[in-house]
Parts: C-alpha cells; sequence; structure tokens
C-alpha cells in the first residue's frame, strides 16, 4: 500500500490487472460526486469536510471545526424555546371555583365573569413576571400586600362546620371554628390558590396591614413596613379605602399614590405592581384619582367599582352596600373570597401566554416604572436615623415625663402611646443624619371624636407648634405630619446628631401616638 500510494500521477494504475484497474477508475469516478454532495449537506454538523486539490491533482478531505452560525437576537416578546420539564411546568393552573379551597371552603362559592373588566391586565403584563418566574421554576414567590383594615379583616368573618382541625387563631376546638381578621381577609385566601396552582415552589403572602392609613401615611412608615421584603416579586395596594375617607385633596391623594409605588420600588427593585380599588361609597371618587398612575406604568389592577357597575344584579354578592359606612367599608369573607379568586383569574390570564417565556429571561425585561404623571414632593426616609412605633419591639420607646402616658391598644390591632390628662408629657429622643437635611414624620390617630390638642416641642431650640387630631369625618385614621430643616419649621437650628421631641396634652382628651421616626 505504501509503493502504491509513494508513485507519482496516475502512473501506478499501469502496474494493475485491466480488470482492478477498471474498478479503481470506476469508484473513483463514483466516489467524488458523493463526497461533494456530502460537503454540500454538512452545514447541519460542526465539522465539514473541505475539498483541497492536492499538487499532483489527487483528491483529499481535510475536516475542521467550523466557528457557530451568528444569529440575530430575539425580539423582548418574541417566545423562546424551552425544555420539555419547563413546558410541562406550564400547564393549565386550577381555576376558580374548581380548586381546593382548605380551610376557606364554603357552599354557594360564586365567581365573577371577569373577563372583560377594565383593570385586568393584558396576557403579556411584565408586572406577573418577577412572581411567575420564581413559581415556574419551582422556587420561593413572594407577594407584600400593602393596605388597611379592609386588609386586616376588619369585619371578617367565616364561620367553617365540621369541626375543621385546626382553628387559625388557635382557639380550642369546637364543632364549629371561625376565621376572622387577618386570617379571614383575602390575601391570605389569595396564599391558598397560589399553594394549590404551584404545588412546587414556596409561596409567602406578606400581609402588612396599617390600621386607618391612607397612602401619604403609608409614606411615612414604609421604610419599616418594607424591612425584609427587599426580595418581594409582587407588591399589591389595597389603600383605596382609606385614601376615599381622607381629607386631602385630589392631586394629593394622587400624588401620594404614584409615590408610595415608587418608593415601594425603591425598597423591592425586582417587583411588579398591582393594586385594587374597593367598592365602597366613597371610592368611586379614588378610583379617578388612582386610573391616571395606573394607566401611566401600566399597572394591573382589580376594579370592584367597574365591577359593581356591570354586575349590578348580584352586587350584594361582590361587596354589599350598607347604610352602615363601617360595614360599607368593610364587606363580608364571601367579598374577600370573591377578590382573592379575581385576582387568581388575573395570574390566570398573564400565565397562559407567558409561563413559556420564564425559564430563560435574558432576552426580557422586567417592569420598570415610566415617568411620574404628578410633581409630588414629599420626602420620605429611605432609612431611618430613629425610629418610635407603637406595639413594635423592633424599636426605641419614648420616655414618660409626666402625666398618663402609657401605650395599649384602644381598639384591637391599633396601639398607641395615648394620655388622656392634660400636661402629660412623652419624651422621644431623637437621633439625626449629619450629612443631609433632617426629617421627622410624627404620626398621630386622627378622629372626629374624643381626640384632643397636642404640643410638639424640640428640646434643645424649644420651638414648638400646636396641633389637634380631631376632624369632620366620621372615620379614625392615623395621620402622618412631616417636618423639616429648614427656615421657620419646627427642625430649624436642631441640634446634631442628638435632640429630643416632647408631646405634650394641652387638655384633657385623648392625645395618640403612632410613631416618630426620623432620619
Amino acid at each position: 500500500q505504501v509503493a502504491i500510494s509513494a508513485m507519482p500521477g496516475w502512473r501506478w494504475l499501469l502496474s494493475l490487472t485491466p480488470s482492478a484497474a477498471l474498478v479503481c477508475i470506476l469508484t473513483i469516478l463514483l466516489w467524488r460526486p458523493w463526497q461533494l454532495g456530502r460537503i454540500a449537506s454538512s452545514a447541519v454538523s460542526p465539522f465539514a469536510a473541505i475539498p483541497i486539490e492536492g499538487e499532483e491533482g489527487q483528491l483529499r478531505a481535510e475536516a475542521r471545526q467550523l466557528p457557530p452560525p451568528t444569529v440575530a437576537p430575539l425580539p423582548s416578546s418574541a417566545p423562546e424555546e424551552i425544555p420539555p420539564s419547563a413546558a410541562a411546568a406550564c400547564a393549565p393552573l386550577p381555576a376558580p371555583p374548581d380548586y381546593d379551597y382548605g380551610i376557606f371552603e364554603f357552599p354557594g362559592k360564586f365567581v365573577f365573569n371577569a373577563t372583560h373588566l377594565e383593570g385586568l391586565p393584558p396576557d403579556d403584563s411584565a408586572h406577573f413576571w418577577p412572581l411567575l418566574k420564581k413559581l415556574v421554576e419551582g422556587t420561593r414567590g413572594k407577594v407584600v400586600v400593602i393596605g388597611g383594615s379592609v386588609t386586616g379583616g376588619h369585619k371578617c368573618t367565616q364561620t367553617l362546620g365540621g369541626g375543621v382541625p385546626p382553628c387559625p387563631h388557635g382557639s380550642p376546638m369546637h364543632s364549629t371554628c371561625v376565621l376572622e381578621g387577618m386570617a379571614c381577609a383575602w390575601p391570605a385566601r389569595l396564599e391558598q390558590w397560589l399553594r394549590v396552582a404551584f404545588p412546587r415552589a414556596s409561596v409567602v403572602v406578606e400581609n402588612i396591614v396599617r390600621y386607618g392609613t391612607p397612602s401619604a401615611e403609608h409614606l411615612g412608615g414604609l421604610v419599616l413596613s418594607m424591612r425584609g421584603h427587599h426580595d418581594a416579586d409582587l407588591i399589591i395596594f389595597d389603600t383605596s379605602v382609606n385614601d376615599a375617607i381622607t381629607d386631602s385633596g385630589k392631586d394629593h391623594i394622587t400624588g401620594a399614590f404614584e409615590s408610595l409605588i415608587f418608593n415601594a420600588g425603591h425598597f423591592a427593585p425586582g417587583a411588579g405592581f398591582a393594586a385594587i380599588v374597593g367598592g365602597c361609597k366613597e371610592c368611586w371618587v379614588i378610583r379617578d384619582r388612582y386610573l391616571p398612575v395606573l394607566k401611566q406604568h401600566d399597572i394591573p389592577f382589580l376594579d370592584v367599582i367597574d365591577m359593581r357597575n356591570r354586575y349590578g344584579h348580584v352586587e350584594a354578592r361582590l361587596w354589599p352596600p350598607s347604610k352602615d359606612r363601617v360595614k360599607d367599608r368593610h364587606p363580608p369573607f364571601s367579598t374577600h373570597q370573591a377578590i382573592a379568586d379575581l385576582i387568581a383569574h388575573m395570574i390566570q390570564r398573564v400565565w397562559a401566554t407567558t409561563c413559556v417565556k420564564l425559564p430563560r429571561t435574558s432576552a426580557w425585561s422586567f417592569p420598570r416604572l415610566r415617568s411620574p404623571v404628578t410633581s409630588f414632593g414629599l420626602q420620605v426616609c429611605l432609612q431611618t436615623s430613629s425610629a418610635f412605633v407603637a406595639g413594635d419591639n423592633t424599636t426605641s420607646s419614648p420616655t414618660v415625663v409626666s402625666g398618663d402616658w402609657r401605650m395599649y391598644e384602644d381598639r384591637p390591632g391599633k396601639p398607641g402611646w395615648i394620655a388622656q390628662l392634660k400636661g402629660s408629657i412623652l419624651k422621644f429622643p431623637l437621633q439625626f443624619d449629619t450629612g443631609s437635611q433632617a426629617l421627622l414624620a410624627f404620626t398621630l390617630l386622627r378622629s372626629y371624636q374624643n381626640v384632643s390638642a397636642f404640643k410638639l416641642t424640640i428640646e434643645s431650640t424649644g420651638r414648638f407648634t400646636i396641633g389637634n387630631g380631631k376632624w369632620k369625618i366620621q372615620a379614625s385614621q392615623s395621620g402622618t405630619q412631616w417636618f423639616h430643616e429648614r427656615p421657620r419649621d419646627l427642625l430649624d437650628g436642631i441640634r446634631k446628631p442628638q435632640d429630643a421631641l416632647l408631646v405634650e396634652a394641652v387638655e384633657d382628651g385623648k392625645v395618640k401616638v403612632i410613631s416618630v421616626l426620623t432620619c
């Protein structure tokens, strides 16, 4: 074989018998077109046979590795191929009412046809992507709810029959068990659906309840409310009922709501947003104040006002109207279940079209807020220098200088430092950041009865202001007053880094302090 291959040109054929030479010639003639066809079809392989003519015209083949093909990047809205395991994880989700309600099961469940509601997200709403990405991967997904007495389940009770163990609020086991408060509210019910819908994932719903707190007052304590929630995937705002009964102007409420969203995004930069517009009689006003913000940032929202207009014949099952203002603002358990099921419906819509896109997120941009629609100039604390929050043992406590100040709940779930006697003084030692302008947020009870005037004094300067928690609205809410380090303001000339705030009851009657924050 070595001798034959060493003969120059074609003369080695002369050494063969005529029949052997004919076989060799036919083999060469048939092999060359086959090899060229093989080269042409080799583009699907990372290796290709490259024909090269040698000096003597002898055909050789050389294999070499080709560079990977250049592929244009997919547009951000194009679906990507996913592995079979991920595709299997994108099976249809259980639809209300056909899922395991667990302890929330009750007869006569009614699910509203929410297909055409105005606030429902488009099929590709990016605000649900951060949560859905975690759930489709089977990891930990976190939902944070920011609200007041509605999300706290005020007036929400559900009797469970048949001795369902255990009682959620820990009471002894009897023939019946009662769900009430936060255990009865819609966030707990939404968590039940999420856990049934995504059994592979770990689902957490954190319900941040601040009773009687509108958006502007939520801002004052947001730095504390969002502690430990920087990993939130979805934040749902349920502040409309309290915003509806505040005495703030339209622009103030719109600006405070938008500022609440932006600042919540600061503390949880990877989260999407959603909102609920409640169904109380006063809530229709808030709907008009929320809509510019929600539409500007494409934030999905559950519009209960719109639902009542569309389904008036069954509104008693949704948000029953009542002449009693307290009951009108705090719906029964069936409303809480309807809200949870409708949010589940919103998530289902997005899941059906975007789940298959989520396992590979390099081509996807998660929700980003657009330019604000308001010029709300309220400065808030992004981190605190000192914090006093009634009922929160992780914060500091003030000192009683004189009188009958003490910390307790005058109503369930609503703690505060309360004084009833004229001349009672409470001292809050304050810390301030020496590198920036000082800011103080003072939050107290506002009500239409049984509240009186108070005096705030800065210890080092003697500067003071007198206020009153009484207002004309037939409701009790928290109210936050903001003070700045600027001329003629309460903090003008304060001593840094330490000073003190004195709170004095200037007449007999209730003064209730809920929190004091500085930065």
